[in-house]
């Protein structure tokens, strides 16, 4: 029978928590409700985001950015109601691939700024975009530079989520070459992705060592199945899986797949995250998850 550690049950109110407000969320959106720059307050502990066209507009969240031209001119904004000073660090991805964009004509694969208080910054940059690509991406990694404790939890579940800007930028189908090599559990899902010693004991592991072997789990709780694209990276620079920069996995509805991750070798301590992409290439504004990632829990890596 699975051993489940009792904080676990944190990681499920989370979930759901998690996922009440974005239902919510979208219902505004599906409403046509205008939440003007203007009129949005954060309240003291809230962290927002969004993304701008070069005139100053709002792009939704989830949209397909169809118009495009060999490059992308966007602001990207973040503020936040904190009583801390708190770092942020921007990545870029096309295809969920990492790549380099340009800031004050300068170039850069990631971007870290810094907040303080009740604050805010706008980003303005601009990237080539290959032709024929499918998919673009802004994450914001929250306090970059931490490395988790042991014992850490509320911690290591707040710097676990990731915060997500998508937009599809083609509606043409993409043709996926799914993995084929994971076993399947009998057991049922707890969590969309978690890493873990053993498959069958969902227990954190706060620091692992370079180049030991870890279980992947991937969860599908929902009634219908879903396509995960995995990538990885470490200290924020994005680094193969098995070979792979990305690998993609369909998961039944209701089930539960689970395979082995290698560490990737490192010379210093560094932080180590695998990010998950529900519904790759395939993102819409009516379908609230398909802008979301999901992050494993930081991982902090020795030698």
């Amino acid at each position: 029978m699975i051993k489940v550690n009792k904080r676990y049950y944190i990681i499920i109110s989370i979930l759901v928590l998690f996922l009440v407000v974005n239902i919510i969320n979208m219902l505004l959106r599906e409403n046509n409700i205008d939440i003007s720059e203007e009129d949005r307050v954060l309240d003291v502990g809230q962290i927002g985001y969004g993304v701008y066209n070069d005139e100053g507009n709002i792009i939704d969240n989830g949209s397909t950015i169809l118009d495009l031209s060999s490059s992308i001119n966007h602001i990207v904004g973040i503020e936040q109601n904190l009583p801390a000073e708190r770092e942020y660090l921007l990545l870029v991805l096309l295809d969920f691939k990492q790549v380099s964009f340009y800031v004050d004509d300068k170039v850069h694969d990631k971007y870290k700024i810094c907040l303080k208080g009740k604050d805010s910054y706008k980003i303005d940059l601009s990237l080539n975009v290959p032709e024929n690509s499918k998919e673009l991406a802004y994450i914001i990694i929250k306090m970059p530079d931490y490395k988790i404790k042991p014992g850490e939890l509320a911690k290591a579940h707040s710097l676990q989520e990731v915060l997500s800007l998508r937009f599809r930028l083609s509606e043409k189908e993409e043709i996926i070459n799914y993995e084929t090599k994971y076993q399947k559990s009998a057991e049922k899902p707890l969590d969309n992705i978690f890493i873990s010693k053993k498959e069958d004991v969902l227990k954190m592991e706060y620091i692992v060592e370079s180049g030991s072997l870890q279980k992947l789990t991937l969860g599908n709780y929902r009634p219908q199945k879903i396509d995960y694209g995995l990538i990885a990276f470490l200290d924020w620079e994005q680094v193969n899986i098995d070979n792979s920069e990305v690998k993609f996995y369909s998961v039944e509805e209701g089930g539960r797949v689970f395979f082995d991750v290698e560490m990737p070798q490192v010379t210093e301590s560094s932080n180590y995250q695998i990010l998950a992409f529900p519904y790759p290439y395939k993102v819409e504004r009516t379908n609230f998850e398909s802008s979301y990632v999901f992050g494993s829990h930081r991982l902090h890596i020795k030698p």
